[in-house]
């Protein structure tokens, strides 16, 4: 059975991305993060639902900056 939800893991291919993520050795994580946003930046054709899905949940992985608050939000950040 399936799974779905609005979160950056709450599908199948997310959470498998995420399951092959875990048992990846840690030096190759990187490659694998960066691939999965790469096939997706950059479809042949057009965006396959489960690279855009493998790449939502590569960049939902990642540390977010944070926002002192009373602080100018960095360039690239939102309140």
């Amino acid at each position: 059975m399936g799974t779905w939800g609005i979160g950056p893991f709450d599908n199948d291919t997310p959470a498998d991305f995420a399951d092959a993520l875990d048992e990846t050795a840690v030096a190759e994580r990187e490659s694998l993060i960066r691939s999965a946003l790469e096939r997706a930046a950059d479809p042949a054709d057009q965006l396959d639902a489960a690279d855009a899905e493998r790449a939502t949940a590569a960049a939902g992985g990642m540390p977010q900056p944070s926002v002192t608050p009373g602080s100018p939000p960095s360039v690239g950040q939102s309140r």
